[in-house]
């Protein structure tokens, strides 16, 4: 431990424990924990150092051989009030056997000024290690270790060299000592421990310090564009010994621009739609569901269509079971055409009240089965129009949530990415309704090929696919959203059942209800019409599936290709952000693709934005 008496000079520095400063500091502050109030307003007691501080205004100073210099001591009390007019005296103290080296002490005694402060001066002579002490009575001193050195300082200015075309808004250079510009590189932050850092104008010129003859330096510079970001790189290393103290040396920067950093990941938003039309399977399926309410007798109609189909014999590829009457469909269904509404003048496809002789339709008798107001059922009905509604819009936009992770390759300008689908998003109704992708395994598409422009501005990435079976992915949607909101079943065949059972004469439900009401009227037994009304339902079951079937692949049926502008750079070069809503700031992504259903292949475009993950 140290007296608060004993000399600071006999304080260890960086090697021991306290340093000359932080041992006055100390001492300053447990002196004024023991003297505390007794110390205000007492007067300095004449020759008194008690209470009292004395400190140089630097406890280093280096000078040339012969070289004159001056140091500033300044007396105090520990409230830091000035004490004028009190002596100091001065010495030089050796360190080393070499002595001082021959300096002078100019003044060996001084009287401190209205500021407590006085002037010691000196002229060093050879190069030598020595203190210049001061005293304040006996037992106050503080010291100022004197190191007397030839000069070996150069003088030089650095100048940026940029490719035409690419000069940046403005410069940020930084000089750094024993610089290495391979650990320097534009996609690491500048390290924190620059010698000198500096902004200028693209064009300018920097005038480095003193730089000593004896050491190596790296110059860095980071050209900025008008936000801060990182736009281009340059660094060039020199040895002190290359530089002259007679003479300015000029050190060019060669620069270019620097490669965005991209690697980590990205979380992607796009919206995708089908051009110049959508695939059969979209219409098929908005066909479909139209079909139940299109007309004013549906969905009897419909109905009538589908056993009417079935009358004519069993499937066939020529003739599938799919609810479209042909001109022969056997001998009862020839009874039961005759019996079918006139088209509708307006409706050429609708069928009216009254058949060709004036009698009531067959769609009319069986359209009576359905419920009608004030029954509660008669909802069900009428909301039939508003999921053909939900599924005419349903292949309008598809919205994809993704990531994008990007790695190196070794190669400049080139990465490697794999793009993940987490989920994806089909409009039902007034909004879209998003699919969660992880039981989805063709969601990954991996170690794709992603490019970097030479400018350094755009992001291109490469042909890739994905196995997401994009018709049932929209079929669940519509399940989920149209179907079940609507209190229907959401397996089609299960909702087909619900609808026929909405038919009802009081006894008998569904199928029996329409062959109880048609087959009389046609002159044959009950039981007629039971089993070709059964596979009628089976046929409009497969109707409303067909499209969605026809939208799914058997392997990758999703396809894309993109690029982005690449935005809002950090200062290390890090990219932010993939696009922009923006026009200005260069708008967003553009993917090009195509989706590969069973039936063929359809063309996609889509906008997409991305932004990196946080932590990432």
């Amino acid at each position: 431990m140290t007296r608060c008496g004993q000399r600071s000079s006999d304080v260890r520095g960086p090697s021991g424990s306290v340093t000359r400063a932080a041992h006055r500091v100390l001492c300053a502050g447990l002196m004024a924990l023991l003297l505390g109030a007794a110390a205000c307003g007492q007067g300095d007691g004449g020759g008194e150092t008690g209470g009292l501080v004395l400190v140089a205004a630097s406890e280093t100073l280096a000078l040339p051989p012969g070289a004159p210099a001056q140091v500033d001591f300044r007396l105090s009390d520990l409230q830091g009030r000035a004490r004028p007019n009190r002596t100091l005296t001065f010495a030089l103290v050796e360190e080393e056997s070499s002595g001082a080296g021959g300096a002078l002490l100019e003044t060996p005694v001084g009287l401190t000024d209205t500021q407590g402060t006085f002037s010691a001066r000196l002229r060093a002579g050879a190069a030598a290690r020595f203190l210049l002490r001061a005293r304040h009575g006996s037992d106050l001193e503080a010291t100022v270790s004197v190191t007397v050195a030839p000069v070996t300082t150069a003088n030089a200015q650095a100048f940026v060299v940029s490719q035409p075309g690419q000069t940046p808004a403005s410069l940020e250079l930084r000089l750094y000592e024993g610089g290495d510009c391979d650990q320097l590189g534009p996609d690491a932050p500048p390290p924190e421990d620059p010698l000198y850092v500096a902004r200028i104008p693209a064009a300018g010129t920097w005038r480095l310090p003193p730089l000593t003859r004896r050491g190596q330096y790296a110059v860095l510079a980071r050209g900025l564009d008008q936000s801060g970001a990182l736009f281009a790189f340059g660094c060039v290393t020199f040895d002190g010994a290359s530089l002259l103290q007679s003479a300015l040396v000029n050190i060019p920067v060669p620069m270019g621009l620097a490669a965005p950093v991209l690697t980590g990941r990205y979380e992607l938003a796009s919206e995708l739609a089908f051009a110049p039309a959508p695939p059969a399977g979209a219409v098929a399926v908005a066909e479909a569901w139209a079909g139940l309410s299109r007309c004013p007798q549906d969905p009897a109609q419909l109905w009538l269509d589908c056993t009417l189909d079935a009358l004519g014999g069993p499937a066939t590829r020529d003739d599938p079971l799919d609810c479209q009457v042909s001109p022969d469909e056997g001998p009862l269904g020839a009874q039961l055409a005759a019996r079918r509404g006139l088209a509708l003048p307006d409706k050429p496809a609708c069928r009216g009240l009254e058949d060709e002789g004036g009698l009531p339709s067959a769609e009319a008798m069986v359209r009576a089965l359905f419920p009608v107001p004030p029954s509660p059922l008669a909802p069900r009905v009428a909301a039939l129009a508003e999921l053909g509604r939900k599924a005419a819009g349903l292949f309008d936009r598809i919205r994809l949530s993704s990531s994008l992770v990007f790695y190196r390759t070794g190669r400049d300008g080139e990465l490697a990415f794999d793009h993940i689908v987490r989920s994806m998003g089909f409009p039902v109704g007034d909004g879209f309704y998003p699919l969660a992708a992880f039981d989805r395994p063709g969601r990954f598409s991996r170690f794709r090929r992603a490019t970097v422009t030479e400018a350094g501005t755009r992001l291109e990435l490469s042909r890739h696919g994905f196995g997401l079976r994009l018709g049932s992915a929209a079929r669940r949607a519509f399940a989920l959203r149209a179907l079940i909101a609507g209190e229907w079943p959401e397996e089609e065949r299960a909702f087909v059942d619900a609808l026929a059972s909405l038919a009802d004469d009081g006894e008998r439900k569904g199928c029996s209800a329409l062959d109880a009401r048609l087959c009389p009227e046609l002159g044959q037994p009950e039981g007629c019409l039971l089993a070709a009304c059964m596979q009628g339902l089976s046929g409009l079951t497969a109707r409303l599936t067909a499209g969605f079937e026809a939208l799914d692949g058997d392997d990758l049926d999703l396809f894309m290709e993109g690029a982005a502008t690449l935005l809002d750079r950090s200062p290390d070069g890090t990219v932010r952000a993939l696009g922009s809503l923006k026009l200005e700031r260069g708008g967003p992504g553009l993917w090009t693709g195509e989706s590969r259903g069973a039936e063929g292949t359809s063309n996609l475009t889509g906008l997409w934005i991305g932004v990196r993950a946080p932590g990432s």
